[in-house]
């Protein structure tokens, strides 16, 4: 959970005309109501303890201070006495936005499990014990799946300058049906950047591109594909540069999140900015010559 603040706040006129101590009260309330989902409003009882947390000798004074600048506005709630922020609304999410957005995550996490668990076979090795398999999947082996993957992962981050070794199904090879080299090679160096140039910037920059690119050469050829084709749909929800929703493309990778955005979702705020430049033209673009007869 985040709240905004501009990146000019600390020159903000109003906030110039209070003292030092006035302005961590100010965004401790904001701190407080985001927490408690209270729209802005810090009741009458609470401004003696933020006020002691933020060193404010007074809380009295301090809040006069802040409503005479109109930082703070007095209001009342459900019959209680207090204070809100002056246009919190206009730069901070309501609690019932942010309880939607939790409705909708929860709900896409749901149907990205039903869609593994649907499509999922069983997979036990030769030689292993055949244990009991529940909706097509044995939970002894991806165990094993994840075990092993971890393992490799702290090898990688260990030794950054080495890169593991791709799946044996996926390397290409000439006459091997269904796989043509253009295509292998078109997902690998142009889906990446087609990938890191969509992706939603996290307080405008990304950062671990070295280890999101190893992370992209891990993945299967369907799993690039599926990545790239819920890219947009993620951009669009997390798209503001300043989001600091976003979380890094390593994560979104290795995490498998794109799962959770194969399907768009009607947004339950209203839509962020995006970003200027047209980053996602280059998702589209690779896209559409994987899905040719050329690289088919």
């Amino acid at each position: 959970m985040w709240i905004k603040l501009d990146v000019d706040w600390m020159t903000n006129p109003k906030l110039l005309a209070v003292e030092p101590t006035d302005r961590l009260l100010w965004l401790a309330s904001i701190s407080w109501s985001m927490q408690h989902g209270t729209d802005g409003f810090v009741p009458g009882h609470m401004l003696y303890p933020l006020a002691g947390l933020v060193g404010s000798p007074m809380a009295d004074p301090a809040a006069e201070r802040l409503l005479k600048a109109e930082l703070w506005d007095a209001a009342t709630v459900d019959g209680v006495h207090g204070c809100i922020v002056h246009d919190y609304l206009e730069h901070q999410q309501s609690a019932e936005q942010i309880e939607a957005e939790r409705r909708n995550a929860k709900e896409r996490q749901r149907r990205a499990r039903d869609k593994r668990t649907a499509t999922a076979t069983p997979m036990v090795e030769e030689g292993e014990p055949r244990h009991a398999v529940t909706h097509g999947v044995s939970h002894t082996t991806r165990r094993d799946e994840t075990r092993r993957e971890k393992e490799d992962q702290e090898i990688c981050d260990k030794s950054p300058d080495i890169e593991p070794a791709p799946v044996a199904d996926e390397v290409p090879a000439e006459g091997r049906p269904g796989e043509h080299r253009d295509g292998y090679f078109l997902e690998m160096s142009e889906g990446f950047a087609a990938l890191w140039d969509g992706f939603p910037r996290r307080n405008g920059k990304l950062i671990g591109k070295a280890k999101a690119e190893q992370a992209w050469r891990r993945l299967k050829p369907a799993d690039r594909r599926a990545a790239l084709a819920a890219l947009p749909n993620y951009a669009a929800a997390r798209g503001d540069a300043h989001d600091l929703s976003a979380c890094d493309p390593v994560r979104w990778l290795t995490g498998r999140q794109w799962e959770d955005w194969a399907e768009p979702e009607a947004p339950a705020v209203p839509a962020p900015r995006r970003r200027a430049g047209g980053h996602l033209a280059g998702v589209d673009a690779v896209r559409a010559r994987l899905a040719s007869p050329a690289a088919s």
